[in-house]
């Protein structure tokens, strides 16, 4: 009788720990993010994030992992540019599908998921388990603004054009043309070597091109708008300079 009730204690003591050791567990999780279109799209077009999770292999005590499998997904964006945010904004909470869709304002952000995996308690019910975690990111995301109203840009070369010999030297010197008030540009010129960037400017910005060897260029520019009272990426325009091509000769 006394050994009956011992086996029959085991039993019970061994079951309740059972959902306890299974709570326990965790579970790895390997998590990638995409979003359509990819790379960039325009302000107003709506854009599709989509994560993808799986959970890894059970424990070495090798528990089996109960079932149904539970997934949320919670997406996060922060601006970098043209202003960055102090932190990120969430777009959707512990959500439990795995696809949402998004509408900011013009800029550059990073994109990140976290996929939390849980399952149901076989023996505890319908009692949820937190049985893993894992995150993915997408970073330097451009939503781009529609508008490419920006002025007449003017550009000038020092030397002109053909009278540069390698290896050169060459300014060049862009400027908007009756510019706005309360704007700030970022200007891109390419062509002339590797591309430079000057940010956070003034209706015009001054380049320097340094050991240009001889040849024929073909620079391009890039311009940004930015209004400086609301940080709004307000228009964006590539163009080529003026003269198409520059020419710098050999000794």
């Amino acid at each position: 009788m006394l050994k009956e009730f011992s086996m029959k204690r085991s039993l019970i003591l061994l079951v309740s720990l059972f959902p306890a050791a299974l709570m326990a567990q965790q579970v790895s999780v390997n998590v990638t993010l995409a979003a359509s279109p990819a790379g960039s799209a325009n302000v107003g077009s709506p854009i599709t994030l989509t994560a993808n999770a799986v959970a890894g292999k059970p424990t070495p005590l090798d528990i089996k992992r109960p079932m149904p499998e539970v997934w949320r997904y919670t997406f996060t964006a922060q601006r970098t540019w043209p202003c960055a945010d102090a932190s990120p904004t969430t777009i959707a909470s512990k959500v439990s599908t795995k696809s949402v869709t998004w509408s900011p304002k013009g800029g550059m952000y990073n994109l990140a998921v976290t996929a939390e995996f849980g399952s149901t308690v076989p023996l505890g019910g319908n009692v949820k388990v937190p049985s893993g975690k894992g995150s993915a990111s997408l970073n330097n995301y451009t939503v781009r603004p529609t508008s490419g109203g920006i002025n007449y840009i003017g550009t000038s070369f020092s030397p002109d054009s053909g009278t540069a010999v390698a290896p050169a030297s060459v300014g060049l010197t862009l400027s908007i043309t009756n510019a706005p008030e309360f704007r700030w540009w970022r200007y891109t010129v390419y062509g002339l070597g590797p591309a430079q960037t000057k940010d956070h400017q003034g209706s015009s910005a001054y380049f320097a091109f340094n050991n240009l060897g001889a040849a024929s260029y073909t620079p391009s520019i890039s311009v940004d708008q930015v209004n400086q009272n609301d940080c709004s990426w307000e228009a964006a325009v590539t163009t080529h300079a003026n003269p198409y091509n520059y020419v710098v000769k050999a000794p």
